[in-house]
């Protein structure tokens, strides 16, 4: 993966809506995908960093997109960014990417989205694992996913995922 200043440069979606949103796609096996929160220099692998790679090297493939407005993502200025718009963004990217269905990690902004996910689509998310502030939420169940449980177990020592 070709690094662009301090962030590695992956792949890129042309959605529907005109947009480009820009995502790395690490691994193979069931998909999880991480959605970041919001604030300055927020993007998909500053947020996650410390816990996709390990996804990965346990067997999962993971989808880590920028949100419209951050990282190498599309940022437009002439549009409002509701949560609708931001759903409809990270549905059109995992479209892009032929995910069908999948686990989703929301931080913050990432877990809003998530939620929004959830009930626009639910054939799509199997399962989430949202990072509310500091409160650490699941919805639905994640006792199906291996790697979800290890987050929720991380989350709740208020640590970073850490290899085995």
């Amino acid at each position: 993966m070709k690094m662009k200043g301090r962030l590695p440069e992956g792949r890129y979606a042309d959605c529907a809506n005109g947009y480009r949103i820009h995502y790395l796609d690490q691994g193979q096996g069931d998909v999880v995908v991480f959605l970041h929160g919001s604030g300055p220099g927020a993007s998909g692998h500053s947020n996650f960093k410390g816990n996709y790679p390990y996804l990965v090297d346990g067997g999962y493939r993971c989808i880590i997109p920028d949100h419209i407005g951050y990282g190498f993502s599309d940022k437009p200025d002439d549009v409002d960014h509701p949560l609708s718009f931001f759903v409809e963004c990270i549905k059109q990217t995992l479209d892009v990417a032929g995910v069908e269905k999948c686990t989703i990690v929301g931080n913050s902004l990432g877990g809003a989205i998530a939620l929004g996910l959830a009930l626009d689509h639910p054939q799509l998310v199997d399962n989430s694992f949202l990072w509310l502030r500091a409160v650490s939420a699941i919805f639905p169940t994640t006792r199906r996913c291996r790697a979800c449980r290890r987050c929720l177990r991380s989350a709740a020592r208020g640590s970073r995922l850490l290899p085995p």
